[in-house]
């Protein structure tokens, strides 16, 4: 689109329409001017409307290069009739023999076999593939249906014979069963089939391929299936059959032969519904036709008419719709074609190359255009696949020879500026070249058009958008003028020396060196010395800043950067470096002064610098330190660097003699520009300078000599080119074995061991089709502040004895520049602790610990005290052997006395047989007694003899006035339970005495034994009077019996229980009748058990 640009004063009085920064330039403002610039001033009135729009018409979006792939890659097969992308990148490819998975440089293919059924396909002749709304993948082949599993990673079969899988509803997919003539549904949920409509001999349903193409109709609720195979044997035949899926009925649609030959066959076995249009395109012998479901109609695309007008024209299966709505389709001989119906325009996929034309076609079998953009193409020969990859050139060469009356009048440009409002400036010997990016139009303008300019060449050295000035060289006759935009007016620029004295006969200006702090540099020679003339602020004044002997310096190689000059010496192998200080420039030393630079280049982003060495590139900090150097080995031309420029990016462009290259800073990764991009071998001078325009385009002319034109180049679309990569993983290994998973392994999120499974290998892949595998991934564990770790594709990641804890490891691919701008895929990597090693194994281990050295102590002590018990128990016991062998010797005188007055009173009575049986038993007693009262226990047998011996005596003392009885239960042991002696004996004669000798009728005493547990429990029951009866008795008696035996046996058995409760041994009661009268007493004592050892 044409555009002028004029100063916005006269523009604003002649255009008011127009906005200041629609105007450049100010031609003078007599009225004679307008006459002779109508046609510039109509052309920046549109140019106005093209800015607003923004908008850049260079367009390469239709650019494609073919990549080849083939069996000697990793191709099961060459035969590839049907591909798919599924929803995490993969490219499936279904062959002749197997199935498949294609992640841009590896192919991981899958056999049917019996040993891995879950693992594979059901069957090896793949024909066809369709995704679901689940996003898996559903196989036909030759044995049956297989279903694939995306989250799982597995295999589902269906057995049948020949099934084609073409279509998929949000709820079913459907196939075509061969073996059964019919077409099926199954539920991808339940798996349940259903018969969706049966063919009969009448339907001749395709050929070869033609059923993947069959078509599901929704409005008509009917399928459209390609019906050629009568044609195919050089009959009419052909067209489309239409199936009702509600009642079953047919109906065949044929088109009259486009191409008027009789008989000629329609056969077709390639079709694509298209959803925007609601038509069906075919492949056909007739060409591209387009059936409108609407009408029923079919349509020849007019374009391709003169292409099915070949006598030797063939249709091909391979036909697809783009992400664009264009048609791809299959030729013969031509190859493959794309028809846009939106403008109706038709041409070959690589219009500029026939040889690639050529060889992606014969044969095609398939054509697939992915949601990618790419399109792929299979071949039932043995080519393989192509991968048509698209791309747009990011360069264009602007040269006479291909332009118009408003286009590029010179080739040779010696510099190039920003002028900082939209256009660049070019300069050449036949005037100032305006460029405008938008339009892609030329204005030029030459001496006439400057008022006070002097001279052909005009060169700009730079351009003050904000004050609307610009600094102007005329070459070869060595005057500089300064352009004043705003009244067109040109005036020569005033050299002055140090004293601030005007100075003549400057020659050899240099003026293409740079800026310092918006001045411009201008090196020159005056009387035999090189003089670095700078601007002087807001004026038309160049003063002097450095002064040097002739030939020391090299004028052409003045580098600037922040407060730096940097110069190349002539004279030694030193260079020079001068710093702005107070006002002043200052000689310092500074590493650069060692380096044989060619180039600096300041970069303005962290105020570092750029140093082209001899085949080397140097980044140095600000403080003049070595960042980074990079060579041959990282991609650096051979030729030398003659300049740089940053886009806006940060990356760093250049160019030698010949080439155009660029360094993304970020990754390190070098490239230089090929045809592809659109970059033609182009011969560059040393002196020319690079520029960058408001849209962040590069401006590379080619010099004054040999080159032709300029490149300008768009670093945003070559950023397209390289689109981001996607990581995944292929294998998870632990311990050096496969681990077995509920789903795929690159749908593991979270990866939950056990401390022992801390040795992990990861095999990685990249989904990437544009950069043929030349890609890089990195990694690591996000614990703390890790650095990337990067390896090459494919790479294997290896974790050997990890340590317990939780981490979290982050892959990325890169692209081929290295830009590791794609997702990130993360897995959660859990290692549990050993159980020792846990806190709550700690803390019980601690309580532990702390409860048994407690418990230690307590022993201890308890040691002690059972030490200290057991002395004191000893010596207790020493003490209750003394007490009771005290108390058996207080208790024996008193039996023996009460016996001698049993004896007397049966001698005073003269009853001499009493008294003789009563001294023979009293004798056997007596010895019993001392044989007894040696030992602290007897048995107890021993003890009931000598009660009953007792029991006798008292008996005949009393004369019978009472009857006495022994209980002994019969499993009692007598000989081996242990009692101490004259345990019984007080209680009874206290029972005889007390309770039954106050009694007028004869008594009863009763003496009964019972074991229970380790208690041995003795009661003594007699009838007597009671307690109550026999105290008053008592009192009324003048002979009192007072009984010592019963408080003396009560302690004895007191002792014996000492270490085993506080319980009384001994409990009386007193026995009453129904009415209430006194029955007796009753005395149980309660002995501990204790047996022979």
């Amino acid at each position: 689109m044409p555009s002028c640009y004029f100063l916005p004063g006269y523009c604003k009085k002649e255009f008011p329409s127009l906005g200041k920064r629609d105007c450049l330039f100010y031609f003078s403002g007599k009225y004679r001017f307008w006459k002779s610039f109508l046609p510039l001033a109509i052309t920046a009135i549109t140019a106005v409307n093209s800015r607003a729009q923004h908008a850049l018409t260079y367009d390469t979006s239709n650019e494609y290069y073919a990549v080849h792939w083939g069996v000697e890659d990793g191709l099961s097969q060459y035969f590839a009739g049907t591909m798919l992308k599924d929803v995490n990148g993969f490219l499936w490819i279904g062959t002749g023999f197997g199935l498949n998975r294609f992640d841009g440089s590896t192919f991981k293919n899958y056999f049917a076999g019996e040993d891995q059924r879950k693992k594979t396909v059901i069957g090896n002749n793949i024909n066809g593939l369709i995704e679901d709304s689940l996003h898996n993948i559903w196989i036909g082949t030759d044995r049956g249906l297989s279903r694939y599993d995306i989250n799982a990673d597995t295999f589902s079969h269906f057995p049948s014979q020949w099934t084609v899988p073409f279509w998929a509803t949000k709820t079913e997919v459907f196939i075509w069963n061969k073996a059964d003539s019919q077409f099926e549904a199954y539920s991808i949920h339940s798996f349940v089939k259903r018969t969706l409509a049966k063919t009969n001999s009448s339907d001749t349903i395709g050929l070869l391929l033609a059923e993947s193409f069959t078509i599901f109709d929704t409005e008509s609720n009917s399928l459209w299936v390609e019906e050629g195979t009568p044609g195919w044997f050089g009959g009419k035949g052909g067209g489309l059959l239409q199936i009702s899926l509600s009642n079953g009925k047919r109906r065949l649609f044929e088109w009259n032969c486009f191409r008027h030959i009789p008989n000629h066959s329609h056969f077709t076995q390639g079709m694509r519904y298209d959803r925007s249009r609601k038509s069906i395109w075919i492949s056909s012998g007739d060409g591209l036709l387009e059936f409108t479901l609407s009408d029923k109609v079919f349509h020849m695309a007019d374009a391709f008419r003169p292409l099915a007008m070949m006598s030797d024209y063939w249709e091909s299966s391979g036909i697809d719709l783009d992400q664009r709505g264009r048609v791809w389709v299959g030729t013969y001989p031509k190859g493959i074609y794309v028809y846009d119906p939106r403008s109706g325009a038709i041409k070959p996929a690589f219009p500029d190359d026939s040889s690639l034309q050529h060889i992606t076609s014969g044969g095609n079998a398939s054509i697939y255009c992915d949601r990618d953009g790419i399109i792929w193409t299979g071949y039932f020969s043995t080519k393989g696949i192509y991968g048509l990859i698209p791309y747009s050139k990011s360069v264009v060469r602007y040269e006479t020879k291909k332009q118009g009356p408003q286009g590029l009048q010179f080739d040779q440009f010696m510099n190039c500026v920003n002028s900082g409002e939209g256009t660049l400036w070019l300069g050449t010997t036949q005037g100032l070249t305006v460029f405008d990016p938008i339009s892609g139009l030329f204005n030029v303008l030459r001496e006439k058009d400057l008022p006070g300019f002097k001279g052909k060449v005009i060169i700009p050295m730079y351009v003050d958008s904000t004050k609307r000035k610009a600094w102007l060289f005329n070459g070869p006759l060595g005057n500089i003028f300064e352009f004043d935009l705003r009244k067109n007016e040109c005036h020569p620029v005033i050299f002055q020396n140090r004293y601030g004295q005007p100075v003549s006969n400057v020659s050899e200006i240099h003026p293409k060196t740079g800026l310092y702090n918006n001045r411009c540099i201008v090196p020159a020679k005056y009387n035999n010395h090189q003089i670095i003339f700078i601007q002087k602020p807001d004026s038309a004044i160049a003063e002097e800043a450095l002064d040097f002997p002739d030939g020391t310096v090299d004028l052409f190689k003045i580098m600037v950067g922040e407060r730096y000059l940097f110069l190349k010496s002539n004279v030694s192998k030193f260079n020079l470096t001068y710093a702005h200080e107070n006002g002043k420039w200052v000689r310092i030393n500074s590493p650069l002064d060692s380096l044989a630079w060619s180039r600096i280049l300041y970069y303005e982003i962290d105020h570092s610098y750029w140093v082209a060495v001899d085949r080397m590139l140097i980044h140095i900090s600000r403080d003049f330190k070595v960042i980074r150097q990079y060579s041959q080995v990282d991609g650096l031309p051979l030729m030398p660097i003659f300049s740089m420029i940053a886009d806006n990016n940060g990356d760093i462009w250049w160019n030698t003699d010949r080439s155009i290259s660029m360094l993304k800073v970020k990754s390190g990764k070098i490239i230089s520009l090929s045809e592809r991009d659109g970059y033609h071998k182009q011969d560059f001078t040393e002196i020319s300078t690079r520029a960058k325009d408001r849209f962040g385009h590069l401006y590379f002319p080619s010099g004054n000599v040999f080159g032709n034109g300029f490149d300008q180049i768009f670093p945003e679309i070559l950023a397209k080119n390289f689109p981001p990569s996607k990581v995944y993983i292929k294998s998870l290994m632990i311990n050096q074995r496969p681990i077995d998973l509920a789903m795929g392994v690159n749908d593991l999120k979270e990866l939950l061991l056990t401390y022992s499974e801390n040795k992990i290998s990861i095999e990685t892949g990249i989904i990437d089709y544009f950069n043929n595998g030349q890609c890089q991934i990195r990694y690591k564990l996000d614990e703390g502040n890790n650095d990337w770790q990067y390896a090459p594709a494919n790479y294997t990641i290896r974790y050997d004895e990890l340590p317990p804890g939780n981490y979290q490891l982050l892959i990325q691919g890169s692209n081929a520049l290295n830009d590791f701008n794609g997702s990130v895929k993360t897995l959660h990597i859990d290692i549990k602790s050993a159980f020792w090693k846990t806190w709550w194994f700690k803390t019980i281990a601690i309580l532990v610990l702390y409860v048994s050295i407690r418990w230690q102590i307590k022993q201890k002590y308890q040691l002690q005290l059972e030490r200290s018990h057991r002395q004191a128990a000893e010596l207790l016991q020493q003490k209750t052997d003394l007490e009771m062998q005290a108390l058996r010797a207080q208790m024996n005188p008193h039996f023996i006395f009460n016996s001698l007055n049993s004896i007397n009173r049966f001698i005073l009575q003269n009853n001499k047989a009493q008294a003789s049986e009563y001294l023979t038993k009293f004798s056997k007693l007596v010895r019993m007694i001392l044989q007894n009262s040696q030992a602290s226990l007897i048995s107890l047998e021993s003890e009931l003899e000598c009660l009953e011996l007792y029991l006798e005596l008292e008996a005949l003392r009393f004369d019978h006035r009472f009857n006495y009885k022994i209980y002994v239960p019969g499993d009692m042991d007598l000989e081996m339970l242990r009692v101490p002696p004259l345990i019984i004996q007080p209680y009874a004669e206290n029972a005889i005495w007390h309770g039954l000798m106050h009694k007028e009728e004869k008594g009863q005493l009763d003496i009964q034994l019972e074991q229970q547990g380790h208690t041995l429990f003795i009661t003594v029951r007699d009838n007597g009077v009671g307690r109550k009866q026999t105290a008053v008795l008592d009192n009324k008696s003048a002979i009192r019996h007072k009984s010592m035996g019963l408080k003396l046996t009560a302690e004895r058995i007191a002792m014996m229980k000492s270490n085993g409760g506080s319980e009384s041994p001994v409990t009386i009661r007193d026995l009453v009748n129904a009415d209430g009268t006194p029955a007796g007493t009753e005395v149980v004592l309660a002995i501990p058990v204790q047996m022979q050892s």
